[in-house]
């Protein structure tokens, strides 16, 4: 399966995230808990996919979403605000958002979908809706 990086200032949602990634085979960079970690993330190479959390600890991912938009990295905004609580940059505009809470199986859809792969979806964890910050 390919490399996701996930972006994700709430730590158990991101526990949770890398958890049920891994257990479906995806090779999981990060997690990134602020914007600085996730560019020195990213200097070291980037992934086939990210998820960014659109506010991490009250900076915005927006310079991060930037820079995978230029390297052609596809990825997903996930976050509990509505889309007229942050001005988004024109080119995020273009990019999928799911809101928290999150289901799992919806998450891992998606980000297959972005990156081409095929889920497994085999594991049933009782954990099917992540919690929101």
């Amino acid at each position: 399966m390919p490399s996701v990086l996930i972006i994700e200032d709430e730590v158990l949602t991101a526990l949770m995230y890398q958890e049920e990634l891994e257990s479906e085979g995806w090779t999981v960079v990060g997690p990134a808990y602020d914007v600085a970690r996730a560019h020195r993330l990213l200097d070291a190479g980037f992934p086939d996919a990210a998820l960014l959390d659109i506010n991490l600890q009250g900076d915005l991912v927006w310079p991060v979403a930037a820079r995978l938009h230029e390297a052609r990295v596809p990825f997903l905004f996930v976050s509990a605000h509505s889309d007229r609580t942050y001005a988004s940059p024109r080119f995020a505009r273009g990019y999928e958002r799911l809101d928290k809470p999150v289901h799992i199986h919806q998450l891992i859809t998606r980000l297959a979908a972005i990156v081409g792969a095929q889920p497994r979806l085999q594991r049933n964890t009782g954990r099917d809706q992540l919690a929101a910050r």
